[in-house]
């Protein structure tokens, strides 16, 4: 498991979205940060919101794609117009479909091993959270939508230990779940390279 505290000295907590359509750019961002361990450029934030944020609905897949060819053009690329120090050791990829499950060797369970993240679209391809960690049996996420329950007492105790990176807890039978009823699935994978074997 992940040094939890070490890594929110160096991030600060996730990121709450801020309207009803945010949730793409907010979750891809907070996987970001979550994988470099560091604040990102603003030229790529700005990219990143510019892209994703949906103003006429439709599927979100579009938007998805774009966002990974984007990020896999910045992880090679930012080097040379001095945004980055070197070039990034990391890609992104969109899996869906079938390609989205967690029988055996799946990628999901290969990136979150490898130290990457998994964007995760759930509620029919209506919403987006991250997938940060697993055990094998429990998969740790942060929901970047604030609800009232997330402000009980309870809810802050039981996720203390998190230090504002997780704040959901979902099990494999109710993410093998997920992934079997989304008739829309996707999951944008953020990772090392090689992560996905």
């Amino acid at each position: 498991m992940r040094d939890w505290k070490a890594i929110a000295r160096k991030t600060g907590p996730l990121r709450y979205q801020m309207s009803e359509s945010d949730c793409v750019p907010t979750t891809v961002i907070n996987g970001m940060i979550f994988v470099l361990q560091r604040r990102i450029h603003p030229r790529l934030l700005n990219m990143i919101w510019h892209i994703s944020v949906e103003s006429k609905g439709g599927s979100g897949w579009v938007t998805s794609q774009l966002l990974s060819d984007l990020l896999n053009t910045w992880f090679k690329l930012a080097v040379y117009d001095r945004n980055e120090s070197d070039v990034m050791p990391f890609e992104s990829r969109i899996i869906e479909g079938d390609a989205a499950h967690l029988d055996r060797n799946n990628t999901i369970v290969r990136v979150l091993n490898a130290g990457g993240v998994c964007c995760l679209t759930v509620r029919d391809g209506r919403h987006y959270i991250l997938l940060l960690s697993t055990d094998g049996q429990r998969f740790l996420a942060f929901d970047p939508y604030w609800n009232r329950t997330m402000a009980s007492a309870d809810h802050q105790t039981r996720f203390s230990e998190y230090h504002g990176l997780v704040n959901t807890v979902i099990s494999r039978a109710e993410l093998m779940s997920l992934l079997k009823i989304c008739s829309n699935k996707w999951v944008h994978v953020i990772s090392p390279i090689g992560a996905e074997g």
